[in-house]
């Protein structure tokens, strides 16, 4: 689980793989919410940047030092507002190698209204292991249990 404080993502909980591939990011970790090391650094920066208004979104990447780590890290304003888009039209992000290679994520956000917050929930491996057959199976069940979460308490 991680939330948005200002320019970044905070990772608030991870539960590691049963079958001891890590990828891990570490609780308490802070990035910003653009590429590599921004807030668009994959599907949990986009998922939680897709519930801003477009206005909100180019703020903050202009105020963000975009490094990248990967050759798919979203350096430029146009590809992210792309990314955006698809994100809003399927309802989650992908990580497609953006932070690390060979590493592949698929979040989706909740928004909790009465604090006008975003938070955002995902899935991370091996591209191996999220394969593009893979992507459409796993993004059905976060959106399954993103509908859960928010018929409970949101």
């Amino acid at each position: 689980m991680d939330g948005r404080e200002g320019p970044e993502v905070v990772v608030w909980r991870e539960v590691r793989d049963l079958y001891r591939v890590d990828v891990v990011v570490g609780t308490g970790r802070r990035a910003g919410v653009m590429g590599g090391s921004g807030v668009a650094g994959g599907a949990v920066g986009k998922a939680i940047l897709a519930t801003l208004d477009n206005t909100e979104i180019a703020n903050i990447f202009n105020s963000s030092k975009v490094i990248a780590t990967s050759p798919n890290t979203i350096t430029s304003f146009d590809r992210l507002m792309a990314e955006i888009e698809t994100t809003r039209q399927l309802g989650y992000a992908i990580d497609n190698e953006e932070n690390e290679v060979g590493v592949r994520c698929i979040a989706t956000s909740l928004l909790c209204r009465q604090e006008n917050i975003a938070y955002a929930f995902s899935v991370s491996s091996l591209k191996s292991r999220i394969t593009d057959v893979r992507i459409t199976e796993i993004a059905e069940c976060l959106l399954e249990i993103k509908k859960q979460i928010e018929k409970l308490f949101i």
